[in-house]
């Protein structure tokens, strides 16, 4: 089947009831075929009641193919899907976390398939509650302090002491480290080295369009067979992100520029690039680390627990992909390994 890149393909679960609804968004979804969507939801039964683990040897792409996924079915649904959880690409991510993101997605709760475009900045929706949750228990929360290194006792192997660009802490039971990989073997004595798993990382692209008209329609749109993967819609402010963006880097912004318009326009009739009046160019080189096979099997080893000292982070061993929920779930794991800790003492 061919995609018509003018053509507005819709994705929606619409007010129908939980599992039906994702049968009615494919029975809609017309840049599917007849075949293809009989196909797509075969592996949705599969994926509902597989095991990840029995898939961690071969890649998402691998995955797919050997269940009968066309290119067509690939690049207008399942790349969607895999290419904003996972940021990369498809021959390089493991099957067995891909499989587990769609099984959060598709097979947990009613709502768990919406796409939720926050209003408020990000600080706005997570930190903040969080913070005043936290004071509310008497915790102090002390903003822009640079862990710079943590000493260790010789007897215990425990951390016995913190210093950061403003104080020097004694006075603690147990530390979460919530910070990067990289960052944390930077603060840490050559003794003291955590045998942690050597990630690579994938970036991420943000373009912020100022118009001064806009003619789109819709709140957002994901692009097929398109080097550009999302456009959010703010009225006169669009934003463009794209995913595993490698070969991005190295271009220059007027070489981003060019592309980006000329990509747009074989998109979006409505789309001018004479419509545009400033632009903003984020790269971000290290966005998240890639979910591959071999990080998958390292990360499984990894061990949260060092003494008095827990890891939390995205990239920890939580069976996710560098995302929010990942880090939540990180979170929430340091957190029960206290709690059970101090029950026992």
């Amino acid at each position: 089947m061919s995609i018509d890149k003018r053509k507005k393909y819709k994705l929606d679960t619409g007010d129908v009831t939980y599992p039906f609804n994702i049968l009615t968004a494919l029975k809609d979804y017309d840049a599917l075929s007849k075949s293809e969507k009989a196909s797509v939801v075969k592996l949705f039964l599969k994926i509902a009641v597989c095991n990840p683990k029995h898939h961690k040897e071969i890649s998402s792409k691998e995955f797919l193919e050997k269940n009968h996924q066309t290119q067509n079915s690939i690049n207008a649904l399942w790349e969607i899907i895999h290419v904003g959880t996972m940021n990369c690409k498809m021959e390089e991510s493991s099957a067995a976390i891909f499989i587990r993101v769609l099984k959060e997605i598709f097979f947990t709760v009613n709502d768990s398939t919406k796409i939720i475009l926050p209003k408020v900045g990000l600080s706005e929706m997570y930190c903040d509650r969080s913070a005043e949750f936290l004071e509310g228990k008497g915790a102090e929360i002390s903003l822009s302090e640079k862990l710079i290194k943590i000493e260790f006792s010789d007897e215990s192997g425990k951390a016995k002491a913190l210093t950061t660009s403003k104080n020097r802490y004694t006075e603690f039971d147990y530390l979460v480290l919530a910070i990067p990989p990289d960052q944390l073997q930077r603060i840490l004595p050559e003794t003291e080295k955590f045998n942690l798993p050597h990630y690579e990382f994938s970036p991420i692209l943000n373009i912020h369009l100022w118009l001064s008209e806009n003619q789109f329609n819709e709140r957002f749109y994901g692009l097929i067979n398109s080097k550009i993967h999302w456009l959010f819609n703010k009225g006169k402010h669009i934003t463009l992100v794209t995913s595993a963006a490698d070969e991005f880097i190295p271009m220059s912004n007027e070489e981003i520029l060019e592309l980006v318009f000329k990509e747009l326009s074989e998109y979006f009739e409505e789309f001018k690039s004479g419509y545009v009046m400033d632009h903003l160019i984020i790269k971000e080189k290290r966005a998240t680390f890639k979910p591959t096979i071999e990080n998958s099997v390292a990360r499984q080893s990894l061990n949260s627990n060092y003494n008095n000292i827990l890891l939390a982070g995205d990239w920890t061993n939580t069976g996710l992909p560098a995302t929010i929920e990942s880090a939540v779930k990180s979170g929430e794991a340091a957190s029960d390994i206290i709690s059970s800790f101090t029950q026992n003492l």
